[in-house]
């Protein structure tokens, strides 16, 4: 049985459903999450962990010393990501990796799991970078650098992180293989419920506001060409609405039911990300058949941010505030992706997506989230073969 811990946990806890899903027998030694909403989501998704810390910088590891086998933690990230102002580990979330590296060195887990933003390899010219590689090695650590997009294996949603895997035996080390990225065949349209509640969709008022925001934006704009596009725009975690910003273009039959080929053969969802204020920026914009207060794109170019017959579909920017639509005095045809699309963009089962949080915190815990299905193959390529040894379970 594979022990297991986990810092800052988030509400939807990657590596427990990622345990799950590939049948690993395992104990969740402990946990640590300080968000309140966090924790309550967490546990309602899964069993309550041996222990439940709630603040990294009292957690006291030392009576964990070499009972670990896998540790997986990543420290707060605002700070060092391109979107935020790059203060990197002298900003006060991020600046919780020491915290996060010091239990991992009270505790010595065989094999750790740090996942981050891909801005830490530049944050401070790669100072930051190189703050965690040497924490990490000074610790005794082997460690290996991967950067796994989402996208990349079976879900569709761009999301590009860093993952560092320390290793404390060099020769698991040595023969430790990554996992290899893989054609995708699961479409955005596959992930979208046919019929969604109004309060998801836009009002006229508020899509005006967007455009005429659009007119203050410094540099020209290129709209999404739907025969050459194939990757949507990254979207940060700034406020408001910009115009790197991504919509997509969906059909619909009516003002409550979306038609079933929603996306012709759209692709793959935005990043999800989480911020402090703003809007929620995962918008679906649909161009069907509407009744009343359709969008007239071809007047609006600002609006026409979208990705079409070629693949790829923006990130995800999820706010934790103004998340809350207006209400919708004349029906248009954008929408925001609901909770429960996000948490199957992040790859978690229908049967599992049990949402007992507000929509506010439940976007926030997505965009916080690591991909269930990216940390199902790390595990495979870390523990298939002694598992396989030991007889635990069959692939």
């Amino acid at each position: 049985m594979l022990k297991i811990a986990t810092a800052f946990s988030g509400g939807l806890a990657a590596v427990e459903f990622a345990l799950k899903y590939e049948n690993i027998n395992h104990e969740i030694v402990f946990a640590c999450e300080f968000d309140k909403y966090a924790r309550q989501q967490y546990l309602h998704f899964h069993k309550e962990p041996k222990t439940f810390y709630e603040d990294i910088r009292t957690l006291k590891a030392t009576k964990y010393l070499n009972q670990i086998d896998l540790f997986v933690w990543g420290s707060p990230c605002q700070d060092l990501s391109i979107a935020g102002k790059r203060k990197g580990f002298s900003g006060e979330k991020s600046s919780l990796f020491r915290e996060g590296a010091r239990v991992q060195a009270e505790m010595k887990p065989k094999i750790f799991i740090f996942e981050n933003v891909k801005g830490l390899l530049s944050s401070n010219g790669g100072a930051d970078y190189k703050e965690v590689c040497d924490t990490f090695r000074t610790q005794g650590y082997h460690i290996v650098t991967l950067q796994m997009n989402t996208k990349d294996y079976g879900i569709p949603q761009n999301r590009e992180r860093v993952f560092i895997v320390g290793f404390l035996d060099i020769e698991k080390y040595h023969r430790y293989k990554e996992p290899k990225p893989f054609k995708l065949t699961k479409r955005l349209k596959d992930l979208l419920d046919l019929k969604v509640d109004k309060k998801y969709f836009l009002s006229q008022k508020l899509i005006n506001g967007f455009i005429r925001k659009e007119n203050n934006f410094k540099g020209s704009f290129k709209a999404k060409d739907l025969s050459k596009d194939f990757v949507a725009n990254c979207l940060g975690t700034l406020n408001g609405c910009r115009r790197t910003d991504n919509y997509i273009k969906v059909g619909y039959i009516n003002q409550d039911t979306q038609a079933s080929q929603v996306f012709s053969s759209l692709g793959v969802a935005p990043t999800l990300s989480a911020g402090t204020k703003g809007y929620s920026q995962g918008y679906i914009e649909d161009i069907g058949l509407i009744q009343v207060g359709t969008l007239d794109i071809k007047g609006h170019e600002s609006l026409r941010r979208v990705y079409g017959d070629n693949g790829i579909s923006p990130s995800l920017v999820t706010k934790s505030g103004a998340n809350t639509i207006p209400k919708i005095q004349t029906k248009t045809n954008i929408r925001r992706l609901t909770p429960k699309e996000c948490f199957r963009l992040q790859g978690v089962k229908d049967e599992d997506i049990k949402i007992v949080v507000s929509d506010t915190q439940a976007y926030k815990i997505t965009g916080n989230a690591i991909s269930v299905n990216v940390m199902q193959y790390l595990l495979k390529s870390l523990f298939v073969e002694d598992l396989q040894k030991e007889n635990l379970f069959d692939f």
